[in-house]
């Protein structure tokens, strides 16, 4: 039964004209809106850059993160969505608080 079910899937995915599922595209949406409006408000914040610069390097890893889950496992599990869509936000306070403790913030 999961084989017809595979193929009808493959079927859908080839009339919709993409060959990536569609969880993978909203989890895409929901991380770059995130992405963008914390960097538009980082960006404006008067420290010289350094908070916008964590979130840049935070949002670099998220990016190599996602591409080893998505070259990993072509269809997505639930955990995994679940990074991607929720997963900028407390890497960047990773990065932050990783940062102020080696002292690179001042």
């Amino acid at each position: 039964m999961s084989g017809k079910l595979q193929l009808l899937r493959e079927v859908m995915l080839k009339q919709r004209g993409t060959t990536q599922p569609r969880t993978y595209r909203e989890a895409i949406r929901s991380a770059l809106i995130q992405q963008v409006l914390i960097l538009g408000l980082t960006s404006m914040v008067l420290d010289v850059g350094q908070l916008c610069l964590i979130c840049i390097y935070a949002a670099i890893g998220f990016w190599v993160g996602f591409a080893i889950i998505r070259f990993r496992r072509p269809t997505p599990t639930t955990v995994e969505l679940a990074v991607i869509n929720l997963g900028y936000i407390p890497l960047c306070l990773v990065s932050f608080f990783s940062a102020w403790i080696s002292g690179s913030l001042s």
